[in-house]
């Protein structure tokens, strides 16, 4: 995530972002309170981020994985830094 926030910085030429660094597991709780409180969305965006980028989720170079099967699927690895100026660049 690191490294996508500072290709989008680099790319926009904005860099006043407030960014907040937090712990996985406290993301979990936060989304299970939300959830028992009947807030569904805040509540499953939280799981579902925390699921994708907690230990045992999708890990840190999830490209790697090979339960993805991304090769399967033609889906060719690229280049974070190039996608993220092409999107921004033409939208897609």
């Amino acid at each position: 995530m690191n490294e996508f926030v500072a290709l989008l910085k680099k790319a926009t030429g904005f860099d006043d972002w407030d960014i907040e660094h937090v712990k996985g597991d406290e993301q979990i709780e936060q989304g299970k309170d939300l959830l028992a409180q009947g807030k569904m969305w805040p509540g499953m965006g939280k799981l579902t981020l925390a699921a994708a980028t907690v230990t045992g989720g999708l890990e840190d170079d999830f490209a790697l994985d090979e339960k993805l099967a991304n090769e399967m699927l033609g889906l060719l690895r690229q280049n974070l830094g190039e996608v993220v100026t092409r999107v921004l660049r033409d939208g897609s």
